[in-house]
């Protein structure tokens, strides 16, 4: 069996599958971890998932990384566990396996659902006794229960809480609010139980979990800088190279690396007179890692011939001082690059006014290019892999627009439903639940009719109009999974079907007490919208579908987003001919939709929302709900 490193805490999880008549049953049980784990002290980096087969007997065993192990990044997470049995219904689920807990069966962590197959898990030994919990009129007597056991007094309208007995007596009891306890009760504060609740008849809302990670898309080129790649440093911007680091890497066992002088010069790394692969109707997608944006101007990426005389130059990240980043430091980003997305060319190169590339093969050379922010302030940046996949055209020949709305505004519902539903287009609405049936936002009635009689989606963005204002980068961990769990299960209670996500503010970087955002949404939903789309637009299957990117600000009152405004987006060579020619994912984010001016660059008058509804439509650009498109994925 392959074992964990030493230095890293692991635990033992067993489990045995059957149907209820006792044959064992087969398959396989994946753990999904985040996407990397880091362990610095131990000079690993974990990548991928565990599979433990069934054997003969429906047993399985296997050793894997505590959820809680000392040093790891990110700290606090779960595993996705993913049943593929036989014949028989699998779940998907969340579990924490503690160190604390070297042994574990997963029949005591697995989720309890008796709708959920036509097998039974069968539990392992018991466990030691734990304390119990008795109750009856009056108080106790010292000849009931075992020190450390409690016990309710139910006397009508003097209801009292005993416990932990100790040596052998009962303490005095403690007065408890509600009428009863047998028939009633309110708890105040946060109730803590060590060891199991039971109560007949006691019902807890359910929170179904997220859907599975979307499949990853295979390169059909791909360059992970391995020993003898053949690319270089280059640029006055380079103060040191090490073209085989061995040490910062996510791939292989090595990556490319360059530390820049700090001065707002250019570092390059990069390959010339090479042979590129035919990028029509392909993407490039790039892996890196730098270690602190707070010193990146920006990372450039081109492709050309003749030493770049002849280039393509797309922006692949600018830094942003006062807005969310989709790269963050010191962790590994992967980011793609669309035709649709090109920023520019110069040499014998060139772009038409609707955004075609004069040509989208025959390149020699590729250059990987990063600036700093002339502060005096050098920066190192990984290179680990940079590879061609197919565009999103394969999906989707005419590109995909998903039409969505942030806040909750009844202006969505008065404003731009009726404009979609005679388009038939399906929007998805993201919502702070408690601002619903309020002031200027929607009724719960209009917001389950558009979900029920529109066919939109109805998505979370937060619980709290307060958490939200604030955004949750403002907020501690606590906090933060505390209103998105709230958001989830407000959801599940109202009949709203959809696991999307939007973060306030687009902030999912991390808490104030250095938590990933990311990690505690994922527990919850099944992806998370960004509103960073200055440079690229979202590709089709999103390389990181809790980061995804969007079009925001969009609103009819100039000093907003430039991108966002009306006359551009549906303007030649704008958001929307770049989507349909070259075949991308815009997501589209309105606010508020008004039927007068504009009087805040969050607002969009209803004459410009109808144009650009118009201008989709006019170009055959297929409209799709967030969810809807993240379940094409192939």
């Amino acid at each position: 069996m392959p074992e964990v490193p030493a230095g890293i805490a692991s635990v033992v999880l067993t489990g045995r599958y059957l149907r209820p008549d006792g044959t064992p049953l087969r398959g396989t049980i994946t753990f999904e971890p985040p996407a990397h784990l880091t362990f610095a002290s131990a000079d690993v980096i974990s990548v991928g998932t565990a599979t433990a087969e069934l054997d003969s007997a429906g047993y399985f065993t296997v050793t894997l990384i505590a959820t809680d192990a000392a040093g790891g990044d990110p700290s606090d997470w779960a595993y996705t566990v993913v049943e593929r049995l036989h014949r028989a219904d699998g779940r998907t689920f969340h579990i924490k396996l503690p160190s604390a807990t070297p042994v574990v069966d997963l029949a005591d962590v697995a989720p309890t659902d008796p709708a959920m197959g036509d097998y039974v898990v069968v539990a392992g030994p018991p466990g030691p006794p734990g304390t119990k919990t008795y109750s009856g009129m009056g108080a106790p007597s010292n000849s009931l229960g075992a020190d450390g056991d409690f016990y309710f007094d139910t006397t009508s309208g003097a209801v009292k809480l005993h416990g932990p007995k100790a040596s052998g007596g009962w303490p005095a009891g403690v007065a408890v609010g509600g009428p009863t306890l047998v028939n009633g009760g309110t708890v105040t504060g946060d109730l803590n139980v060590t060891g199991r609740l039971t109560a007949a008849g006691f019902v807890l809302p359910s929170i179904p979990q997220a859907s599975s990670r979307p499949a990853w898309r295979q390169a059909s080129w791909s360059q992970i800088f391995q020993t003898g790649h053949g690319w270089s440093a280059s640029g006055s911007g380079v103060a040191s190279s090490n073209m085989n680091d061995t040490v910062n890497f996510c791939r292989g066992s090595q990556s490319a690396q360059v530390t820049t002088t700090g001065t707002g010069a250019v570092a390059n790394i990069r390959r010339l007179a090479g042979t590129l692969p035919d990028l029509t109707g392909k993407a490039l997608r790039l892996t890196f890692r730098v270690s602190d944006v707070t010193h990146l101007n920006q990372i450039n990426v081109q492709v050309g011939t003749s030493t770049i005389a002849n280039t393509f130059t797309w922006r692949l990240h600018t830094h942003a001082a006062s807005a969310e980043n989709q790269v963050l430091s010191g962790e590994w980003v992967t980011m793609t690059l669309s035709w649709a997305d090109v920023r520019s060319a110069a040499g014998s190169y060139s772009i038409s006014s609707t955004g075609i590339p004069s040509t989208t093969s025959g390149f020699t050379d590729f250059v990987f290019q990063v600036v700093d922010d002339n502060t005096a302030n050098p920066i190192v940046v990984n290179l680990q892999s940079v590879e061609v996949i197919s565009d999103s055209t394969e999906t989707f020949p005419g590109g995909v627009v998903s039409i969505t709305f942030d806040d909750s505004y009844v202006t969505q519902y008065t404003g731009a439903r009726p404009k979609m539903d005679a388009l038939n287009y399906r929007g998805t609405l993201y919502t702070i639940c408690d601002v619903i049936g309020t002031g200027s936002y929607l009724s719960l009635p209009q917001l389950q009719s558009v979900q029920n009689m529109s066919g939109w989606e109805v998505a979370g963005h937060a619980y709290s109009v307060t958490n939200h204002n604030a955004k949750y980068n403002t907020l501690s961990s606590a906090v933060v999974e505390d209103d998105i769990r709230k958001t989830r299960m407000w959801m599940v209670a109202n009949g709203f079907v959809s696991d999307s996500f939007a973060y306030p503010g687009g902030w999912f970087s991390r808490t104030t007490d250095n938590v990933s955002i990311e990690s505690l949404t994922c527990r919850y939903f099944s992806s998370g919208r960004g509103i960073s789309s200055a440079d690229n637009l979202e590709s089709f299957p999103p390389p990181m579908p809790f980061r995804m990117r969007s079009i925001t600000g969009i609103g009819s009152l100039a000093g907003g987003s430039a991108r966002g405004l009306p006359a551009n987006m549906i303007g030649a060579g704008g958001a929307l001919d770049r989507c349909q020619i070259e075949g991308n994912w815009t997501i589209l984010t309105f606010h508020e939709i008004t039927a007068g001016a504009a009087t805040t660059t969050n607002q969009c008058s209803q004459a410009d929302f109808a144009s650009i509804m118009d201008a989709i439509a006019a170009r055959g650009i297929p409209v799709l709900p967030v969810g809807d498109v993240l379940r094409r994925y192939s």
